[in-house]
């Protein structure tokens, strides 16, 4: 961009020195907006470190929270489980102690029921003995 000087000012230096000052105004403006523009970009860097800290600092505190928040429910459920596990034990067992306890009456009354049979299959075979001694008696005899 180059500077206008004014007709007065260029009549008094001259078309040199108005020329000289035109070019060192605009190289002091070029060297002014590359001043602006890297404070500008430092402060913005130096904001954005600040905001992105800040941010990395809330995450941290953030996860750290939930990480605590899961634990806590970790051995919540940990216990809960335990709890319930410990009651199916005690249901199972006493649920076991009452078939263990049909099983031995089922058991007694096969006992017993083996114990008539065997009865009957005396009582049976004393009858074939009986009949067939009465067979061989009536054959031999005639």
């Amino acid at each position: 961009m180059i500077v206008a000087i004014p007709e007065a000012l260029r009549e008094r230096l001259g078309p040199e020195a108005a020329q000289a000052l035109a070019e060192l105004l605009n190289e002091a403006r070029v060297q002014t907006r590359g001043d602006v523009i890297e404070i500008a970009v430092s402060r913005f860097r130096r904001d954005l470190a600040e905001v992105v800290g800040g941010l990395r600092a809330e995450m941290h505190a953030l996860i750290g929270g939930l990480r605590s928040e899961l634990h806590s429910e970790i051995a919540k459920l940990r216990s809960e489980l335990h709890s319930e596990v410990g009651g199916l034990r005690s249901e199972m067992h006493s649920e076991f102690g009452k078939v263990h306890s049909e099983f031995g009456k089922v058991r007694s009354e096969m006992r017993e029921f083996e114990a008539r049979i065997t009865r009957w299959m005396f009582v049976f075979w004393i009858g074939q003995l009986g009949a067939l001694l009465g067979v061989l008696f009536a054959f031999f005899r005639t």
